[in-house]
């Protein structure tokens, strides 16, 4: 259905030498999937090349997703000495309604392989529904179709850094700093699955104009950086899904 998006920024300056700077941002997002096959299984004959499909629709998600961000920012000026420090925070938020096909199930056709005259074979593959009243992994008689999977994880991030930019000489300029981040990893539930913290990020940068003319620049840096962990991993991961590929002789999606 689309996205808004929301921006509120601020910068001051205090004193001629402080600047303070702050930001808050909003991300919203929605996507979803309607009409009458959203109720009617998906089939997808193997037995035949290329695979027909008929029915519903095949996998499919609708999705609401949630990014709010926070930013902070403070440069003091000593001279030929720029000092900066920050801090921000990223909070996503997803709801993720996840169906295997139409109906929640997507039914695979195969040949006999056992009997060339046998019956058809087929592979029911769904999502089942692990909060259903009485639900035993190890039992099938109590598995219930998902329909959808719902998966609502959230992660947060947060980070604080500081920089220091001199310039030792008119025609050179060294940057020193260092970025410290952490992000908490939340289940479906809202309960902490793992905190990725001790990401200590240093940076290091030089720039030298090696004729004092402005006309040419000699520059080199080093930095360290991490990767946030995917939505789409704590979705998999932590959104409650658990798959079957069922087997049996009927094409019945009951």
């Amino acid at each position: 259905l689309g996205s808004e998006d929301y921006v509120v920024r601020y910068d001051g300056v205090f004193g001629g030498s402080w600047v303070v700077e702050g930001l808050y941002g909003l991300h919203q997002e929605k996507d979803e999937f309607a009409g009458p096959g959203k109720s009617i299984p998906n089939y997808i004959d193997t037995r035949r090349t290329p695979n027909p499909t008929s029915g519903g629709f095949g996998f499919h998600q609708d999705e609401e997703y949630e990014r709010e961000v926070f930013k902070a920012d403070v440069s003091k000026f000593f001279g030929n000495v720029e000092f900066k420090f920050g801090a921000d925070q990223e909070e996503t938020i997803a709801t993720v309604n996840r169906w295997n096909g139409g109906a929640g199930q997507r039914i695979y056709l195969f040949n006999n392989r056992a009997s060339a005259s046998g019956p058809t074979v087929y592979r029911h593959r769904i999502f089942l529904n692990d909060r259903a009243p009485g639900f035993d992994r190890n039992n099938p008689a109590t598995w219930v179709i998902a329909a959808p999977l719902t998966s609502e994880p959230d992660s947060v991030s947060q980070a604080a850094y500081g920089q220091a930019s001199w310039k030792i000489m008119p025609n050179f300029t060294l940057n020193l700093g260092v970025r410290y981040e952490q992000q908490q990893v939340n289940d479906r539930d809202g309960n902490e699955s793992f905190t990725l913290d001790d990401n200590w990020a240093p940076r290091l940068a030089f720039i030298w104009d090696p004729q004092a003319n402005g006309r040419s620049k000699l520059y080199g840096s080093f930095g360290r950086y991490y990767e946030n962990i995917p939505m789409d991993i704590n979705i998999r991961a932590f959104g409650g899904e658990i798959q079957c590929f069922c087997y049996n002789f009927s094409p019945d999606p009951n």
